[in-house]
């Protein structure tokens, strides 16, 4: 029976973006259920907490390893709170160094199903140098460490299509939406009016394609 579930990612909220949402609404869902969750992330902006209490839910913050010694530095802070962060379920979502390796080494730990999610900004985009960057110097480590998955999940058709090109020899990802509800949506009077229009919401980020909505109008 499952009791928690760890989620693992890059980072977490004060930020939002779709994986922090993604988390955000998993933890309300699976607590109704009688399922807690800890979420262990980077420590980004540096001068967040270590350890805090967000939605009654606790997040744990460590350095992002680079060097050797980091990586053990990275470990020792896990041995530190894994009574804290034990869990049934080990869930990854982005798979971004070294995430998927403590995900994969906590599971053997302690014996539980190990599941990575794709997120979309873990895979290397030609419209985005820094997803390229971040692919490179971990994949390697990120290709081992998915294929020792007991399940992969991605947020889209798209995102899995290129993870199955990146990492071999992945057979079978299930495609989960991470979107709008779109019950509540069409319950939401139209806007209205007398010209044909585009509505994009989303960071201002080239990757994001915000450029092109012009091009289209035209």
């Amino acid at each position: 029976m499952i009791k928690k579930i760890l989620y693992i990612c890059s980072v977490y909220k004060p930020n939002i973006g779709g994986v922090e949402i993604t988390i955000e609404k998993l933890i309300k869902n699976f607590r109704k259920k009688g399922i807690n969750a800890v979420i262990l992330t980077k420590k980004y902006p540096f001068d967040l907490q270590e350890k805090e209490y967000i939605d009654d839910s606790l997040i744990l913050r460590m350095k992002k390893p680079k060097k050797d010694y980091e990586y053990l530095d990275s470990l020792n802070f896990i041995k530190k709170h894994e009574n804290k962060i034990k869990a049934d379920v080990v869930h990854i979502i982005g798979v971004r160094r070294p995430l998927p390796l403590y995900g994969l080494l906590l599971s053997k730990l302690w014996k539980v199903p190990y599941i990575i999610t794709f997120a979309g900004g873990d895979i290397p985009d030609k419209n985005d140098l820094q997803s390229i960057e971040l692919w490179e110097e971990g994949k390697d480590m990120i290709s081992m460490a998915t294929l020792k998955a007991d399940g992969l999940t991605a947020f889209s058709k798209y995102t899995a299509k290129i993870a199955k090109k990146l990492i071999n020899p992945i057979k079978k990802i299930d495609i989960i939406y991470a979107g709008i509800d779109l019950k509540k949506i069409k319950k939401i009077p139209k806007h209205r009016e007398k010209f044909k229009y585009f509505f994009s919401a989303r960071r201002l980020e080239k990757s994001k394609g915000i450029d092109i909505l012009d091009l289209l109008r035209n």
